[in-house]
């Protein structure tokens, strides 16, 4: 009695059948030769072979251009049902053989989020089950992440205080002086003078960055009036594009509000001064995890806007440094 042949009945290649779905998708097969890096004769040789592995025809080729027979049309579905399944499987192996979390909580303060975020979801989905990471300000991190309703947080503050915790610093960026265009005349004046011409345009005392700009200002021994106080990046930048005041911030706190450069006139804040962005962590919890993402946040924050803030204002690039 013959055994019966394992490899009987349609047989298939996966890279076939994605090419099968370009010729569907761009409607030519000159173009899938093109985006797969083969010839066009190939192409039609591969779909020839699909024809004669089903049975039947895939396309209907006595019309003009060319459309799916029946029985293409039940290969496109179930060549997209086949890919997506091979995909999701190749998905699932790299994460059973890596380094592999339940759940990876990450709390991000939130000048850093939106620089951050998407390369943080690309690099760690392979790595947890759950991956959950939100937005706050620097004390709202810290409870976070004491409470232990955060395994990691990007944040202003380091918590030196704190004894159970380890860090990796990320970036130090300078403070600068932030003015609207119809102030150029005044960059580089000091802070006095500025004051004198329009309002300093605050971050709340709530926040981490808002008290240390305080601070900065007391060690200068500079008063100035309390007129506008803001929390979020975004409406304090409005204000300054719309020529109500200006503002004391840091490069990656104007690059997270999105405003465009040319708005906007920069100049240091002498003497210099500077805030840390950091990576903390429970101490001795997650082995090199923390260590490459504090250098995967770096890389992303340096991609994603501070390379061209950089390029436009050469003594900006002087003061920044990568520091993970």
């Amino acid at each position: 009695m013959s055994k019966p042949n394992p490899r009987s009945g349609f047989e298939y290649d996966l890279r076939h059948l994605e090419m099968f779905l370009d010729t569907v998708q761009t409607g030519s097969m000159t173009e899938t030769a093109l985006r797969f890096g083969v010839t066009q004769p190939a192409v039609s040789h591969i779909i020839a072979t699909l024809e004669k592995s089903v049975g039947s025809p895939i396309y209907d080729r006595s019309i003009r251009p060319i459309q799916l027979t029946p029985a293409g049309r039940v290969l496109l579905t179930s060549a997209q049902r086949l890919i997506a399944a091979a995909y999701e499987m190749a998905r699932d192996v790299r994460r059973a053989g890596r380094d592999n979390y339940a759940e990876l909580r990450i709390g991000v303060v939130d000048s850093v989020i939106g620089l951050i975020a998407a390369d943080l979801v690309q690099h760690l989905d392979p790595l947890a089950q759950s991956l959950s990471i939100w937005a706050g300000l620097s004390p709202d991190q810290r409870s976070a992440l004491l409470d232990r309703r955060a395994d990691l947080v990007i944040s202003s503050d380091a918590m030196e205080e704190t004894d159970d915790v380890e860090r990796y610093e990320v970036l130090r960026e300078p403070f600068i002086v932030v003015l609207p265009r119809s102030l150029t005349h005044l960059q580089g004046a000091p802070l006095h003078v500025l004051a004198e011409e329009a309002p300093l345009i605050r971050y709340s005392s709530h926040s981490h960055i808002g008290q240390q700009i305080e601070q900065h200002l007391r060690r200068l021994r500079v008063k100035l009036p309390r007129v506008f106080e803001l929390d979020v990046s975004d409406a304090l930048f409005d204000c300054v594009r719309a020529g109500a005041g200006w503002s004391i911030s840091t490069p990656v706190c104007f690059l997270s509000a999105s405003k465009p450069i040319e708005d906007f006139v920069f100049a240091p804040l002498d003497p210099g001064r500077f805030r840390s962005i950091y990576l903390v962590f429970r101490r001795g919890e997650l082995g090199n995890l923390p260590r490459d993402v504090a250098t995967l946040a770096a890389r992303a924050i340096r991609k994603n806007g501070l390379d061209r803030l950089a390029s436009l204002h050469p003594w900006l690039g002087q003061k920044l440094e990568i520091t993970s």
